[in-house]
């Protein structure tokens, strides 16, 4: 019988997101007779480091200097010898920087590395993808949460191109009842009887917000009693709402403000949208059909392999608000179809994406992984 592994999930931060509870639901999940997870950001923690250490798993926190730091480096080597750390599964492209530094000073021989979103050019300076590149001569894998992920990457990694597979993320296949959809609605103080647009997102440029409420407004020109739930927060939120209130449509606009209970008021809603510029592969989708909701998004990163256009909602171009209001309208109009959509969503999520899944497959790559090197 194979020696419990220890395997630390290394990334940038562990406050809110969807890579952090991403993160978490490895925590959760893993087979601790088979891989004993231990999670570390340099970048400070909150609600989801909290989350995880009620559950009894270690938590590392470091709160890293503006730039490069070295004294992060030696932070991380020091928790590898410290837990005697087998593998180090690092998220996203910065900490994988501190691993690799890190590993060389240690017995840590193997890293594992995480895309949670797409490759995105702009983003970078000049040169950064062939110094990517070189650092994943460094990993072992490299995991894309969507197969627009991995693709995106591919093209701008021309050395590692072989090491990439796609692993969905994946979230609790339930949610706790915590509350009924009319005690929901009564603390949102929507009406019993009005229907629900809703959205979830950190409210910044990436998730487009102003988008959602431009089609809102074409929206309620047929069905002006429909109310739009936006539930989070984030630096455009104020603009957003004065957006609103020059649209004229802030009777029927909600801010919620960050929710920690975002998940089970997700239940009140008839539909779920999302109207990104960019993703990876969002988890807030995923959390719309687990509860049986019809999705509208954008086609960008994953979005279209999670939602199945026609059959378990519909996907539309981004920065096209009339194409996203006269979908949500045609699932407002044909609520029995809307219906239908939700369920084969809910299907297609107990199918494909449960965070159980999502181990699985990941502690199928670490154990690949061991087994070449004890055959080497």
């Amino acid at each position: 019988m194979m020696k419990t592994k220890k395997v630390m999930h290394l990334t940038y931060t562990l406050d809110t997101g969807g890579a952090e509870r991403v993160i978490a639901n490895y925590a959760k999940f893993h087979d601790k007779n088979k891989y004993m997870p231990i999670l570390c950001a340099i970048k400070g923690g909150g609600f989801i480091a909290q989350q995880v250490s009620s559950m009894g798993i270690k938590v590392y926190l470091y709160h890293k200097s503006l730039g490069f730091d070295i004294k992060t480096v030696s932070f991380v080597r020091d928790i590898l010898q410290k837990e005697g750390i087998d593998i180090i599964h690092v998220h996203n492209p910065n900490p994988n920087h501190y691993a690799i530094l890190s590993k060389f000073f240690t017995q840590t021989k193997f890293i594992v590395r995480t895309e949670h979103n797409i490759f995105r050019t702009g983003r970078v300076v000049p040169g950064y993808p062939i110094f990517n590149s070189f650092l994943g001569l460094f990993n072992q894998k490299i995991i894309g949460v969507s197969n627009m992920v991995v693709q995106s990457h591919k093209r701008k990694d021309p050395l590692n191109r072989g090491k990439y597979v796609t692993i969905y993320n994946g979230i609790e296949d339930q949610i706790s009842q915590d509350a009924t959809v009319n005690e929901i609605k009564k603390d949102l103080n929507i009406p019993v009887n009005k229907a629900i647009v809703g959205l979830v997102a950190n409210i910044h440029r990436q998730k487009a917000v102003d988008i959602f409420l431009k089609a809102a407004k074409r929206v309620l020109a047929n069905f002006p009693n429909t109310y739009f739930v936006i539930i989070g927060d984030g630096i455009e939120r104020a603009n957003m709402e004065e957006l609103s209130r020059t649209l004229h449509i802030e009777k029927n606009v909600i801010f919620t403000g960050h929710r920690e209970d975002a998940a089970i008021l997700m239940q009140c809603m008839d539909i779920f949208t999302l109207s990104s510029l960019w993703e990876g592969f969002p988890i807030t989708i995923l959390e719309a059909m687990r509860v049986g909701i019809p999705c509208v998004v954008t086609d960008v990163g994953g979005n279209r392999e999670a939602v199945t256009d026609g059959i378990t909602g519909f996907v539309v171009p981004p920065q096209r608000p009339d194409l996203l209001a006269e979908k949500i309208s045609f699932l407002l109009g044909n609520p029995n179809r809307a219906r239908d959509m939700g369920s084969a969503g809910k299907l297609r999520f107990l199918e494909n994406f449960t965070a159980k899944n999502m181990v699985e497959k990941t502690e199928q790559i670490y154990s690949e992984i061991l087994a070449l090197d004890s055959h080497g």
